[in-house]
């Protein structure tokens, strides 16, 4: 949760329901929030059935998180919406590319 905070991203508190099933409160990072909690919950399953432990690099790496940027905004470039896709990824882009 540092590393979101340490990004400028906007996180009030999670519940374990919230957790669970994604936030429903629309603050200006719902998306992306949202985005990166599946993102995590793949990456500790797949660690999981991979018998390592997860770790924030890894998250960062094996998630494919830049990987994901990249589709989307060939996405948001065919479909002419990288308004949209530019104000999702805003604060992570520079993170993404430090690691």
């Amino acid at each position: 949760m540092s590393w979101l905070k340490d990004n400028n991203i906007v996180i009030e508190s999670f519940t374990e329901i919230s957790l669970f099933l994604g936030s429903f409160e629309e603050t200006e990072d719902f998306f992306l929030i949202n985005h990166v909690l599946l993102l995590g919950k793949y990456y500790i399953y797949e660690r999981k059935c991979h018998g390592s432990l997860p770790s924030l690099r890894g998250f960062i790496q094996l998630t494919r998180i830049r990987s994901v940027y990249n589709i989307e905004l060939h996405i948001s470039r065919e479909r002419d919406k990288l308004a949209i896709h530019f104000k999702k990824w805003e604060k992570l882009v520079v993170a993404l590319n430090n690691q």
